[in-house]
């Protein structure tokens, strides 16, 4: 995942810089945007870990009451 990422986050450096002619604030603003979303994404297993405890227990629940 995180090598997806940081293609992801290469590309668009390429683009911003390379391809399209940005000022530094505007490559600033999109690496900071980027960094960001990369971070974001990396607690996305451990948010998909949780969720599915937390249905462990609610079926838990809903068992015992009936």
């Amino acid at each position: 995942m995180r090598f997806i990422l940081s293609i992801i986050f290469i590309v668009a450096l390429y683009i911003s810089i390379d391809l399209d002619d940005f000022l530094t604030g505007n490559i600033y603003s999109i690496v900071a945007y980027l960094w960001t979303f990369v971070t974001s994404m990396e607690y996305i297993p451990e948010l998909l870990e949780s969720r599915t405890s937390f249905k462990d227990i609610s079926n838990r629940i809903k068992e015992k009451e009936e």
